[in-house]
């Protein structure tokens, strides 16, 4: 078996404190992805493709055990 150092290195987030709270507090199950997206965007605007802006939200609401990312359901 081999293990590489690079797989237990934790990842950096682009996501501040600040950005989580604001998802933690925003999110609730069915609201739409697209209005969270919005209004977290207007909030703390970042560069990059906006067509890709969902996914990273939804992803980053996944990784704080908030949404589900196969189902979009609640944990």
């Amino acid at each position: 078996m081999v293990v590489y150092c690079y797989d237990l290195a934790r990842k950096r987030s682009r996501f501040t404190p600040e950005m989580d709270a604001f998802l933690r507090a925003e999110w609730f199950p069915g609201l739409a992805l697209a209005q969270l997206t919005v209004a977290f965007f207007e909030r703390f605007p970042m560069s990059g493709f906006p067509s890709v802006h969902e996914k990273v939200i939804a992803n980053r609401l996944s990784e704080l055990g908030i949404r589900n990312r196969m189902t979009g359901e609640a944990k």
